[in-house]
């Protein structure tokens, strides 16, 4: 029989898809240092182009990065992490018609899963509470990255599993 134990702590790490034309990449990394500290990481900015998905609201020729941060975050605390980034958006990064100008997206990342939190509720999605919902989108076995059915596509591209390779490796 199991023993029901603390829960161990995780890296909370953030992707942020952002339109260059209307907010900077410094400036949103102020602004989540303020929220959750210092960054252990920090990838360079490169282009979004795996997907359309995001253009009718927040325009074309998307930039992206990621950021690790220097705490280790308690897992049970994902839905108010993914909740807060949703209000940030609404308040910080949106015009005044509605449109988000920066999506920013947390996850979890262990040695061995990266979870990330969705407003979305889907057939492989947990839920967490307060409408947000968890998923294990990429398994670490093997010494290498492992897709799942739903992985997103840039997720399982060389350039994302390197990043994710060298948060890991903090």
């Amino acid at each position: 029989m199991g023993n029901v134990a603390p829960f161990q702590k995780e890296k909370l790490i953030m992707s942020i898809l952002f339109n260059p034309k209307r907010a900077d990449a410094k400036g949103i990394k102020d602004s989540l240092k303020t929220h959750w500290g210092e960054f252990s990481f920090e990838s360079p900015v490169m282009p979004f182009h795996h997907t359309k998905y995001y253009e009718n609201e927040m325009g074309s020729f998307l930039d992206r990065f990621f950021v690790c941060f220097l705490a280790l975050t308690e897992p049970d605390s994902l839905s108010e992490i993914k909740i807060r980034t949703t209000e940030l958006e609404k308040e910080c990064f949106s015009s005044p018609d509605g449109n988000r100008y920066v999506n920013l997206d947390p996850g979890l990342l262990s040695p061995g899963k990266l979870i990330l939190a969705s407003t979305k509720n889907y057939s492989h999605r947990i839920p967490l509470k307060n409408g947000i919902y968890a998923e294990v989108t990429m398994m670490y076995e093997k010494k290498e990255w492992r897709d799942l059915p739903w992985t997103y596509p840039d997720y399982k591209t060389t350039e994302i599993r390197t990043i994710l390779s060298q948060i890991r490796s903090l």
